[in-house]
């Protein structure tokens, strides 16, 4: 049974706000967060980014993309640069240049779709807040199917692009997730977006993590409720849909996070050796 009411949960969340700060830090190059306004956490703790840690683990999905990143780039440009230079340079200067061309092109790529992912993120925060947020043509689909998923859910927002941070036991990191909301059974939503090809694993690991931090800080207003890690994954075709995937057994996944983020503290100092 809910005792603490959404309204009142929301409030809790906004009087927070207003007395603690949580953003990334321009004096580490945006690398880390630091947190002003919580006793518990001195201003002079570093605290990693969620996204970072998480990059800690093996991600063979991720060296298959780069792998056939530059295998298509040289598939898609190799003979038509050798019949575009043939009376201007050598085949073998062609494949050269294609070649170094094509083993930075996953970066290009990378960042291209991290600048659409971006984009997106920010116009679907925006519309949470004013539905009158003109939409550009490249995003309609995406906000026509999640404006009726959510609308369908039922959830109840109490912030969206919420920041929030983890410090206790030696380990100490902050992440910045797109929405927190409240579903019809009184359950605590914590929703990120991806424009990613899939949903993968290290997603599951991230949202522990956001887990943990929700917790840290609200959890003695919680009254029982539970907490879900959820993710969106947004479609980038027009017949595609919305897919949604919600974290299995978050307290193990909250476990390897721990030891992930233990992993770089130690990684970051250098000390693995004596």
């Amino acid at each position: 049974m809910v005792t603490t009411d959404n309204k009142k949960l929301k409030s809790l969340i906004q009087a927070w706000g207003s007395k603690v700060t949580c953003s990334l830090d321009d004096d580490n190059n945006w690398q880390s967060y630091k947190v002003v306004g919580d006793s518990r956490v001195p201003e002079n703790v570093i605290l990693s980014r969620v996204t970072t840690i998480s990059t800690m683990i093996n991600k063979p999905e991720l060296n298959n993309w780069i792998v056939n990143q530059s295998l298509g780039y040289i598939r898609d440009n190799l003979f038509r640069e050798i019949r575009k230079n043939k009376n201007v340079k050598a085949p073998t200067d062609v494949l050269r240049e294609v070649i170094v061309n094509a083993s930075r092109h996953p970066n290009k790529a990378r960042d291209t779709a991290g600048n659409f992912g971006t984009e997106c993120h920010d116009l679907l925060e925006k519309l949470s807040k004013d539905p009158n947020t003109e939409v550009p043509d490249k995003f309609s689909h995406i906000v026509d199917v999640w404006q009726e998923w959510m609308q369908e859910s039922g959830l109840e927002t109490l912030s969206t692009e919420q920041s929030l941070y983890y410090y206790k036991d030696n380990i100490a990191f902050a992440g910045t997730f797109d929405y927190l909301g409240v579903d019809s059974n009184g359950d605590i939503v914590i929703l990120d977006y991806k424009t990613s090809n899939g949903i993968y694993d290290d997603y599951a690991l991230q949202l522990s993590a956001y887990y943990m931090a929700f917790k840290f800080i609200f959890g003695k207003f919680l009254e029982g409720r539970n907490v879900k890690g959820v993710v969106m994954k947004l479609p980038k075709k027009q017949n595609e849909g919305i897919e949604i995937a919600t974290v299995k057994n978050i307290d193990d996944h909250a476990e390897i996070f721990k030891s992930l983020a233990l992993r770089k503290k130690i990684s970051d100092k250098k000390d693995t050796w004596e």
